[in-house]
């Protein structure tokens, strides 16, 4: 005879509904996670690669949703660095996700989202945290977030202010962000396979990488969704930076054919560059076949750059001095319209119409 029987079951790491895979957060995690890209690493299938994108199965995520609502959208490096683990209730992978813009068996079949769900005490009121850092040689970092989650309207904005060469958003999230203007709009709904994106404006802090010597960057960004009902979204994304950059490279050139002087190659660089990049967008489904959508932007850069560079015949000491100083500024504004309607089960009629206004000098 038995008094007591207990049926002890594991639960499984993942649950497959329809289009939906639930990850169990409780038997995945381990507790010493901090932020989003710590929980992201430990589920199977995700990952972040160099260009700090989230990608399912090798492919890079379509959409991130915080709560069933877009909210991030292209810059995923601002949600997997400044959403901590401890707001996460619930993430699940939506495989054959529908944005508002969708017209059924037409468009965005098969795309995948990752929708975060945030706990309800980290929900409908104002919060933040506060990371400051310090090390040897006078290097710092110090980041502020204030961010409401709420049912209807979204807000996230970051304070950041570092001289480690450390941006908030990866080279390819500002890339993304500029793809508003008319002519890309136009370009990729043309374009088919892969695509290069040509810009003549981009600040040069935003890829620095080799040489660098110091980088003072200040930077202030936001983020604000809201929707009035379930046809309509209002959205906006507005990103200032500010930074002063030194870079320096020597090197001594060596000849082996025996006639040449080796020389040696200084090369110093001081640059100031102040930009902000501003996009407001509202988007209206006005039936299940129709959509519309309208874009604001505002780019502004401001781009000082001061370079040296000396040559030494080290034979003869031989000198050849060059200085050039560059002044770079540059405004790009304007707006589009999109709208769309479903004519019949096999034709789709699209409409885009964009004025571009550019300035530079």
């Amino acid at each position: 005879e038995l008094k007591e029987v207990t049926i002890e079951h594991k639960a499984p790491d993942i649950v497959e509904k329809k289009d939906t895979l639930l990850y169990n957060l409780n038997s995945l995690l381990v507790g010493s996670e901090l932020k989003l890209s710590d929980v992201i690493k430990k589920l199977p299938g995700l990952s972040i690669d160099s260009n700090k994108k989230i990608r399912f199965n090798g492919n890079i995520l379509n959409h991130i949703l915080i709560d069933g609502d877009e909210f991030f959208r292209d810059n995923h490096q601002l949600a997997t660095e400044n959403i901590t683990a401890e707001m996460i209730d619930k993430i699940e992978l939506l495989k054959n996700y529908q944005d508002l813009s969708s017209i059924k068996g037409f468009e965005n079949s098969g795309e995948n989202a990752l929708n975060i769900k945030i706990k309800k005490n980290f929900k409908d009121n104002f919060k933040g945290t506060i990371d400051i850092e310090g090390g040897v040689k006078e290097r710092y970092k110090t980041q502020g977030n204030v961010f409401n989650f709420g049912g209807k309207s979204k807000f996230h904005l970051i304070a950041n202010s570092n001289n480690l060469n450390e941006n908030i958003f990866s080279p390819l999230d500002y890339l993304e962000l500029r793809k508003i203007t008319g002519k890309n709009l136009l370009k990729d709904k043309l374009v088919l396979g892969q695509e290069v994106t040509i810009e003549k404006d981009i600040p040069p802090f935003v890829f620095a990488q080799d040489n660098i010597n110091k980088i003072d960057s200040r930077n202030v960004t936001l983020n604000f969704t809201k929707k009035p009902n379930e046809k309509q979204r209002i959205e906006l994304v507005s990103v200032f930076n500010k930074s002063k950059i030194l870079e320096k490279n020597q090197n001594l050139i060596t000849y082996l054919d025996g006639n040449s002087s080796n020389m040696i190659d200084d090369y110093s660089l001081t640059g100031n560059t102040i930009y902000n990049s501003s996009v407001f967008k509202f988007q209206n489904k006005l039936n299940e076949n129709s959509f519309f959508q309208t874009n604001f932007y505002l780019f502004l850069s401001l781009d000082t750059q001061n370079q040296n560079l000396n040559n030494l015949l080290i034979e003869n000491e031989e000198q050849t001095l060059f200085k050039n100083d560059i002044n770079l500024n540059s405004t790009k504004t304007g707006f589009n319209v999109e709208y769309k309607t479903k004519l019949s089960e096999k034709l789709l009629f699209e409409s885009v119409l964009f004025n571009d206004y550019n300035f530079s000098k």
